[in-house]
């Protein structure tokens, strides 16, 4: 069974702080990164925030590993 999570990037070093909402749909948490890694390159941003709105998707140990990975928690 699929997960969903929704995670907003942000260009940090862009003027206006444009930021691009996503849905990603994944199996687990490597599967996630993997797929949020390819939604961060898909913006061209350069540097960005990437915030992930955990909903109870994600385990304690989950949300560890993602902090660990510049990930920012809502």
């Amino acid at each position: 069974m699929n997960k969903r999570a929704r995670i907003k990037i942000s260009g940090r070093k862009i003027e206006g702080y444009p930021t691009v909402t996503k849905i990603i749909e994944f199996e687990n948490l490597d599967d996630f990164i993997n797929k949020a890694d390819a939604a961060i390159e898909e913006t061209d941003f350069g540097k960005v925030d990437c915030y992930v709105l955990d909903e109870g998707q994600f385990s304690e140990s989950d949300l560890q590993t993602l902090e660990n990975n510049w990930f920012i928690l809502e």
